[in-house]
């Protein structure tokens, strides 16, 4: 039954007649008199007495008519509530501390304004801390809290308020310099405009400033003004300007040159939280929508370059750390007069670019201090970090077994020799992180003299030799393929240096083994030719290897490397030009860098960034490819698996506030 053959037979009723209902009602009297017969089919009753001259209603047409009428009343009611209800105006509570900038205030309200449907009042209060922030938040399902971090307590939610990021702009027409290139380092003597020094976009700029060990007194050609007037003075003039800027913003590009600098490419942010029972179509929650569709906008842009579209990872959409708004770092005065240092070992190969997000690329970007800038525990004032570059695996192994390195960057094979050592130096060191991943393997390479007519690994004659860099990756690929063909006992495998052939005895030597971009180096540079059989294993992975003495003693700061290598991913797919970066700071081509590191084009030595431990490859590696150096007679038999703390990078994650 339809509500429109109810008000058919009301009017009929009230009128008793056809012709003057179908009048009244804008219908042809056969329409009416069709929906009056299917309304009594569908009740199965008659509703009409019907004479020739005179219509009425039967008794259960009355009683149908009294009823009709009070169905009709309740839905005009229903209707005049639903009016009110939407002119009805919502107000909407903003709490916020009394420290925090009236920039960023006047930003959330606006905004509000701008983008909020419905009609509104904005209220808004200022309280002393931001737990009461909280208690107001969890007791008012129709309010705003603005936060410095992103909180987990249950009946909040919370989202990044818009993060911001330093900018460096410079006029277009004006000014003869590329900007992309240019360094933090590199303003120092030019014409450069700041904010205003009592300003919190000055103070930001400052704070990360002293985090890269630069004062602003070494800007010796500055001058602070009104960050609002920044942008038009830079395009009137020949001034260079650094200031605060939307990430979300969109760029003029007939103005102004707008770059973020590699040294600031973390953004930061405050928070909002909103009550988890906001009614999902108020107005907080409209806004909510609004901005995630911003940040997931974003989102996009930069997951456009990321190739982890075909291998499922855990943190692969999330992508965007943020930094809380850089404060000023007060040390406790009891601390001042202590000037013991701790010192961090970092051993990486920065010739290695599967692992450029872990070794070249946080140094140069100084992303670690970020996280320890504020760390400063009851024994140590300072935490200095040296990055040591290594030519192979084999010496970092060396150094983490005996203390001498508190974090080591090392390839699938290296990290399956140290867990299969004694158990005294196998426990003592703990996988925590991994740095790249190739599921397609480990793009290794046999190189033969060019005059050399071997066209297959099994075309070797027994006693010949293969020298490959002891405890490399390409050193495992080459001993599980040599057992694969059960040619482990008839190849005798050596150490070499790859950077140091002119040491090499190469007279009775056949080939050598090496991973990219060793191998392209080898063929362009040296008298070699690569096999056209390749060794790889069926996959590879980097690891990052923390000495459990650091990792006990000192949390935050193998922590902090971890979240280094999240920003240093960040930089990597939201810097345009990030590949002809790796290639100016590890001097290999740019060529090489992109094959390894840029898009997939087919099964090939290409590594993608990924953090998250595979717990199933590493099993799969130790179970089915790794086979124990051939100079290691007495080795067990039964691999073992490195020891894993998986707790380090979950943690991390979430501490830079990741979008999720």
């Amino acid at each position: 039954m339809e509500l429109s053959h109810l008000r058919v037979f009301l009017e009929v009723a009230k009128c008793l007649n056809f012709s003057k209902a179908a009048e009244k009602i804008h219908l042809s009297q056969p329409a009416v008199s069709i929906k009056i017969k299917s309304l009594e089919k569908h009740l199965k009753v008659k509703l009409f007495n019907r004479s020739q001259n005179k219509l009425e209603l039967t008794k259960i047409g009355l009683k149908t008519k009294e009823i009709s009428e009070n169905i009709f009343s309740e839905i005009r009611l229903l209707e005049e509530y639903i009016q009110s209800e939407q002119n009805k105006i919502e107000s909407i509570k903003i709490y916020f501390t009394n420290t925090l900038p009236k920039e960023l205030i006047s930003n959330v309200i606006l905004f509000i304004e701008n983008s909020a449907i419905d009609k509104f009042i904005v209220d808004y209060q200022s309280l002393k801390s931001e737990s009461e922030i909280y208690k107001k938040v969890i007791t008012n399902s129709n309010s705003i809290g603005i936060v410095s971090g992103y909180n987990y307590t249950s009946g909040i939610k919370t989202i990044p308020w818009f993060p911001q990021e330093i900018i460096l702009y410079s006029n277009k027409k004006k000014r003869d310099i590329d900007i992309n290139t240019i360094e933090v380092k590199n303003l120092l003597k030019m014409n450069i405009l700041f904010p205003e020094i009592d300003s919190i976009e000055f103070e930001i700029i400052n704070r990360r400033l002293e985090i890269l060990g630069i004062k602003i007194e070494d800007f010796i050609n500055r001058k602070h003004i009104s960050s609002n007037l920044i942008e038009s003075l830079v395009y009137q003039s020949d001034w260079m300007g650094l200031s605060i800027s939307n990430m979300y913003k969109e760029s003029n590009d007939s103005l102004l040159n707008e770059k973020r600098l590699d040294q600031f490419c973390i953004p930061f942010s405050k928070y909002l939280i909103t009550n988890s029972k906001t009614d999902d179509k108020s107005v907080i929650s409209k806004l909510i929508e609004l901005s995630a569709k911003q940040i997931n906008f974003f989102e996009q842009l930069i997951s456009s370059r990321n190739d982890l579209d075909e291998i499922e990872s855990k943190y692969d959409k999330s992508i965007i750390p943020i930094k809380n708004i850089y404060s000023i770092n007060k040390i406790n005065k009891n601390n001042e007069s202590k000037e013991e240092t701790l010192n961090i070992n970092i051993g990486v190969q920065v010739d290695t670019i599967q692992t450029s997000i872990a070794s070249v690329v946080p140094e140069k970007l100084d992303l670690m201090n970020l996280f320890l800038d504020d760390y400063k525990s009851s024994k140590y004032n300072k935490v200095n970090t040296k990055w040591i570059n290594h030519s192979s695996a084999l010496p970092i192994i060396t150094k983490l077994m005996n203390g001498d390195l508190d974090i080591g960057i090392v390839g699938d094979y290296a990290i399956s020799y140290l867990a299969n050592q004694e158990n005294k130096i196998a426990n003592n060191l703990v996988l925590v992180s991994f740095v790249s991943i190739n599921p397609e393997g480990s793009g290794s390479n046999l190189m033969l003299p060019k005059d050399s007519k071997i066209s297959s690994l099994i075309e070797f004659k027994h006693g010949s030799k293969i020298a490959s860099p002891y405890l490399s990756t390409a050193y495992g690929s080459l001993l599980y393929n040599l057992e694969k063909e059960n040619l482990i006992d008839k190849i005798n495998v050596e150490d070499c240096n790859i950077k140091q052939l002119n040491d090499l005895d190469r007279s009775n030597l056949d080939a050598l083994a090496c991973f990219t971009p060793f191998d392209y180096l080898l063929e362009s540079k040296e008298d070699y030719q690569i096999l056209n059989e390749t060794i790889s294993a069926p996959l590879s992975y980097y690891g990052v290897i923390a000495n459990r003495n650091i990792l006990e003693s000192h949390e935050v700061v193998v922590k902090a490397f971890i979240k280094s290598l999240i920003c240093s991913k960040y930089w990597f797919y939201s810097t345009p030009d990030s590949i002809k970066k790796i290639s100016n700071w590890t001097g290999v081509n740019e060529n090489i860098v992109n094959s390894i590191l840029g898009s997939r084009k087919s099964k090939d030595c290409h590594y993608m960034h990924d953090l998250s431990i595979r717990e199933d490859w590493i099993d799969h590696y130790c179970s089915k490819i790794y086979i124990h150096p051939t100079n290691n007679i007495s080795a067990n038999k039964n691999n073992n698996k490195p020891l894993i703390f998986n707790d380090l990078i979950n943690e991390s994650y979430k501490e830079v506030n990741i979008f999720n």
